[in-house]
């Protein structure tokens, strides 16, 4: 029989330095507990994410933070096999509403958090009546919706809504995203799972040892076949999503927006946050088509049943109309 052995440990740090971010992450090698035989392959490993060139003077006053997660799994007979992440956490401090953050690698840092800088610098527009405009989730925002309206009720088995054709998300743990997972936390294979087909993720996940391993999800990854959409000249476009939540027992969706703005035209004015909601059969008759390439969206950490997993996420621009 194959005996499996895992590990989380690990620590990071970020330090913002001139021009720079400076990001490490390592192990903890001297956990208490740990078998002598991991600790001594764990102090002889080390994970350095690259450096980030930033402008120090755009990003003053800014809070970077960093995660880390090491795992080694040691099968009987052979060599040990490794999982490391860097997960940094960057907030920004900005207007009345009170600060951004988003969850990105290092590698992808300087993207995400540049793609900030142009809309948190203009004046927010007030007075906006959200329900009467059509949505476009745009910069692989629409993943943290699929997430909650069906990655979420995949992971629990609930019946299908009868999403539209022309949408597909699939879970894909071995996609190269955050949360790339071969292998499940039992030590299974892992598969991609088509979603909005009625299938389930394949990975059981935990935060720790502690822990049951249930069914999470991994990457999620949200496509669109046929022609994309023209978008229509007034809406409103979503950045940012600062949280998300699916009721199962009303099935209904919440999504509160950190980061938007109204586009009139060629005019382009940030709004303050706000709240959606819909169930999952208002928001499948709501799902008018897609548009733009397939997004890396800056990180979802996501929480269920207390615990906490880091969840890639891709997609494509997605438009809902209003009611």
């Amino acid at each position: 029989m194959t005996e499996l052995s895992r590990f989380d440990r690990g620590w990071a740090r970020a330090r913002l330095r001139g021009t720079w971010v400076e990001i490490d992450a390592g192990d903890t090698a001297h956990a208490r507990g740990m078998p002598e035989e991991i600790a001594t392959h764990l102090a002889s490993t080390r994970m350095s994410a690259p450096t980030v060139p930033l402008d120090a003077t755009e990003f003053a006053g800014w809070r970077f933070h960093a995660i880390a997660r090491h795992r080694t799994a040691v099968h009987r007979g052979s060599e040990p096999d490794e999982q490391r992440t860097a997960i940094v956490v960057a907030s920004a401090p900005v207007r009345e509403q009170g600060p951004i953050s988003i969850v990105t690698t290092p590698k992808s840092l300087s993207i995400d958090t540049h793609g900030l800088l142009g809309a948190l610098a203009r004046p927010v527009a007030h007075g906006v009546t959200v329900d009467d405009l059509p949505v476009a989730f745009s910069n692989g925002s629409a993943a943290v919706l699929m997430h909650e309206a069906i990655g979420h009720p995949a992971e629990r088995g609930m019946p299908h809504v009868g999403w539209p054709s022309w949408l597909e998300v699939t879970d894909d743990p071995l996609a190269a995203s955050l949360g790339y997972l071969p292998l499940d936390d039992c030590g299974r294979p892992t598969s991609r799972r088509d979603l909005t087909r009625g299938d389930s993720p394949s990975a059981l996940r935990r935060w720790s040892f502690r822990d049951t391993p249930i069914v999470r999800m991994s990457n999620l990854c949200v496509m669109g076949s046929g022609r994309p959409l023209r978008l229509p000249s007034k809406r409103i476009d979503v950045h940012l999503v600062d949280q998300g939540s699916w009721d199962p027992l009303s099935d209904q969706i919440a999504l509160r927006i950190c980061l938007s703005e109204l586009v009139d035209g060629s005019e382009r004015s940030p709004l303050p946050r706000f709240t959606l909601r819909f169930t999952r059969r208002e928001l499948a008759a709501r799902l008018v088509g897609w548009f733009g390439d397939a997004t890396s969206y800056p990180g979802v950490i996501c929480s269920d049943e207390g615990q906490t997993l880091p969840v890639g996420s891709i997609a494509i621009g997605a438009l809902v109309t209003p009611r």
